[in-house]
């Protein structure tokens, strides 16, 4: 089943927002290891430990935030992020379809699944991650770490984050971002090459393009 929603992955140019075209942009925030041969995608403050998982080559994998300008003026002064994507490859996309987790069932037509977000923010991860707790199961000093780095415009630029999980052996490391316009339902979907591999996986934050699904 094709992924309904028009999508503007890794663009680098412009792309249709509420019936106008908006400047969008694609940056490298960092490369993801992979060591379980799968990652999640979660809002990773209330849903970690819950994640749904995906299939994933084990290694370091770029990852990417693709921003829109919807700023009055277009002058950059209002960025929301439409797209978190971790790329396995640097093939170009030649089609879109939406991702499996790992033991999901088949979906039906419309479906799709994907990110539960109440805290605004959207994450990879490699999937053992899931298991993680802090230290003294303390969730809230965490999440107010990331909150910062978020909102630090020297890390890479205001709205996402590059962090380590603290006491993780190997080391793990975690890129999040903020969440399209807030918090809700958002579409994990993958990308595939010219001979149908699977290049990238990615998280769409449904600013770009307004086809609704149904949560899976």
């Amino acid at each position: 089943m094709a992924y309904p929603n028009p999508t503007y992955l890794m663009l680098n140019g412009s792309a249709p927002e509420s019936g106008k075209e908006i400047p969008v942009k694609t940056v490298q925030v960092g490369e993801l290891t992979v060591l379980s041969g799968a990652v999640c995608g979660c809002d990773p403050g209330p849903y970690l430990n819950s994640a749904s998982t995906f299939t994933a080559p084990n290694g370091q994998h770029p990852v990417y935030v693709t921003t829109a300008d919807v700023s009055k003026h277009g002058d950059g002064s209002h960025l929301r992020m439409a797209y978190l994507s971790l790329m396995f490859t640097d093939s170009p996309i030649a089609r879109i379809d939406t991702a499996i987790k790992i033991g999901g069932a088949p979906l039906d037509e419309g479906q799709v699944y994907g990110a539960v977000v109440d805290a605004a923010t959207v994450s990879f991860a490699d999937a053992s991650a899931v298991t993680f707790t802090p230290e003294n199961d303390d969730w809230y000093t965490l999440s107010d770490h990331w909150e910062a780095r978020m909102d630090d415009p020297s890390h890479y630029f205001q709205g996402v984050a590059n962090v380590e999980l603290p006491g993780t052996s190997p080391q793990l490391n975690m890129i999040l971002c903020h969440s399209g316009w807030g918090d809700g339902f958002y579409p994990i979907i993958e990308s595939y090459d010219a001979e149908g591999n699977v290049n990238g996986i990615h998280i769409d934050l449904q600013v770009l393009g307004d086809i609704p699904h149904e949560e899976k």
